[in-house]
């Protein structure tokens, strides 16, 4: 398993890279990463995290996940509504340019608080 280095939300539309957004805590189960966080309503009303809202509403959002061996980003995923919230599928192939190999998923929830 590489050496992650960071995990972030991103604001880009898919195929495009752009600045980081949030960043999101990661940790290492058995051989698998996880990548966590939260952002609360009390965050909701400050003006950057409505327009990043709107953004993550508007699919502009990805995760990219950071390693030692492909420091832009070893897997990235665009965050896409899906049947039961938000959904990312993290594949090489996404990165910009496209490495290709590996992958990974991600889970979002996004409720009215």
């Amino acid at each position: 398993m590489p050496n992650i280095t960071g995990s972030h939300f991103h604001n880009a539309a898919a195929g495009s890279n752009g600045g980081v957004a949030r960043s999101l805590t990661g940790i290492v189960e058995g051989d698998v990463w996880v990548s966590a966080g939260t952002w609360t309503s009390a965050e909701a009303d400050q003006p950057m995290m409505a327009e990043l809202l709107a953004e993550l509403l508007a699919g502009n959002l990805y995760i990219n996940i950071h390693t030692e061996d492909y420091a832009p980003g070893e897997v990235r995923g665009q965050v896409v509504s899906a049947t039961d919230g938000l959904s990312a599928t993290l594949e090489r192939a996404q990165s910009v340019p496209p490495i290709p190999l590996s992958g990974g998923t991600g889970k979002f929830v996004l409720s009215p608080d």
